[in-house]
């Protein structure tokens, strides 16, 4: 008798513990043992829902196969490339104006693209905002100007993914799967919105050999006015005919005329 009172004593301490972990952990062996119910699997994605899931992947893949027009890429021209060398690849262009005709925002465009600065815009932001914004004399107006264009990708991709999260679209478990994922597929594009953005507005565009090989980030000011002041960039910019103060004098007029030659022409 004293012998397994003593032996008690001795482990008393890892009987406890065992005892403790017996305690916590049998119900779930008890349970683990019975048979579970069979969870029924979801139902398949109605065809509404892959319907507009393809549409949406076709819409995407088809910007990437044919991405919007660039006065430079389209036509494999430097970023330092002549005035009439532009002129005559717009001309070319159908969606500008008929062959050999001229236009007032096509004399525009050109006019702002013998400024280099106006250039490096072109190449962050596009063809429309140089040739549409009548008003924009500054960086910022052009880039408020192009705001809409890059956030609307993002607005329908959202449209798209709420119109999943109804009933009639995505079935019966759309609700469900919406209040999964509507959270993470939200912050996701916000996410890539305020990315693009802060590129395109954070990043600045510089000539390298002639063409823009690289951005450079605004942090590396340094780096950046250094480039500028690259003697090989700025003897390509006078032989392409890229004067600064005479071209910003011109920019200005036209700019103050422009409305104006619209009206009139569309009087005619």
């Amino acid at each position: 008798m004293w012998a397994l009172l003593l032996l008690l004593y001795r482990y008393e301490v890892p009987l406890a513990v065992a005892g403790l972990v017996l305690v916590r952990w049998l119900p779930a062996l008890i349970s683990s043992s019975s048979p579970k119910p069979a969870v029924p699997p979801p139902p398949p994605v109605p065809r509404t829902a892959k319907l507009l899931l393809l549409l949406s992947s076709l819409y995407h893949l088809y910007r990437l196969v044919f991405p919007p027009y660039d006065l430079f890429i389209h036509n494999n021209l430097e970023i330092l490339a002549q005035n009439t060398l532009l002129r005559d690849a717009l001309l070319r262009q159908p969606l500008h104006s008929p062959p050999g005709d001229h236009s007032p925002l096509l004399d525009l465009l050109l006019t702002r693209l013998k400024v280099l600065d106006n250039r490096y815009l072109y190449a962050r932001l596009g063809h429309r905002p140089l040739l549409e914004c009548l008003w924009c004399t500054h960086p910022l107006d052009y880039f408020l100007f192009a705001l809409p264009s890059i956030l609307l990708p993002y607005l329908c991709e959202a449209l798209v993914l709420g119109m999943l999260g109804w009933r009639a679209v995505g079935g019966p478990w759309a609700e469900r799967r919406a209040e999964r994922w509507r959270g993470i597929m939200a912050w996701t594009l916000f996410g890539a919105a305020v990315a693009e953005i802060g590129v395109k507005w954070g990043w600045e565009v510089v000539a390298v050999q002639g063409d823009c090989a690289h951005a450079i980030n605004r942090r590396e000011g340094e780096n950046a006015e250094t480039a500028r002041r690259d003697d090989k960039v700025w003897e390509r910019a006078r032989e392409a005919g890229l004067d600064e103060d005479g071209i910003r004098r011109q920019v200005r007029v036209m700019l103050k005329n422009g409305w104006e030659r619209l009206m009139r022409l569309a009087e005619l």
